[in-house]
């Protein structure tokens, strides 16, 4: 927070004398954050990460998943009158900050963050946070469902773990196997998706099927 940045500061000798600032106040940093350039602190965001990756490295987290990506948004609401430009509800404004977040090693750190108006569907943002990568494993919720996306996908060897919503419709399926009896997994099966010819996805997928803790169904695929 503001307020340990400037207790940090003004408890360390050697901080003042790097900065040249012998102590600051929660609320001038506040004010000095107001005119930074966002440019300024995606470098400062994207040297910390290289930062980290040199001290961790990029082993993979095993040999068969390779380098797991994990991709999701967070929504933040913000004050309509200061904000107007991101109308969110009819009271509210709002931004949503989607993240690309790399498991390497036991470890989380960000790779790529994005912050867009709250309103556009998450979707929007999958060319710019997934990309074509044999190497690569992308994990994402039922926000980025595009199956143009997920053909292009499997043509080009990207592999990916996706919920889906319950009302998803499925073109065809093909049994892949018979599941064993209490076994965690309802289905396991491979379909492919979509309501129609000319909506569905061409390539076929993994449909598999279980219950949370709470005993609400997920659907996953893959």
């Amino acid at each position: 927070s503001l307020t340990s940045l400037s207790r940090k500061l003004n408890e360390t000798k050697e901080l003042q004398s790097e900065i040249g600032i012998q102590s600051i106040s929660a609320s001038q940093l506040s004010r000095k954050l107001r005119h930074l350039e966002q440019a300024f602190l995606d470098a400062v965001l994207q040297h910390c990460i290289a930062q980290l990756v040199r001290r961790i490295g990029l082993k993979k987290a095993t040999k068969q998943l390779g380098r797991i990506n994990l991709v999701d948004s967070s929504t933040i609401t913000l004050c309509l009158s200061q904000y107007p430009w991101a109308l969110y509800l009819p009271t509210h404004a709002g931004v949503k900050l989607h993240l690309r977040l790399a498991f390497v090693d036991g470890l989380v750190h960000p790779d790529k963050a994005i912050l867009t108006p709250a309103k556009p569907s998450d979707r929007t943002q999958m060319d710019s946070l997934i990309e074509l990568d044999r190497d690569a494993l992308y994990i994402f919720d039922r926000g980025y469902v595009d199956y143009r996306k997920f053909d292009e996908y499997c043509r080009g060897g990207t592999r990916f773990v996706t919920r889906l919503r319950y009302n998803t419709s499925i073109a065809e399926t093909y049994e892949r196997r018979t599941i064993p009896q209490g076994s965690p997994v309802l289905r396991d099966d491979v379909v492919r998706i979509g309501s129609s010819a000319s909506r569905s996805m061409t390539h076929p997928t993994r449909w598999i099927e279980t219950l949370d803790s709470e005993g609400n169904l997920i659907i996953i695929l893959t």
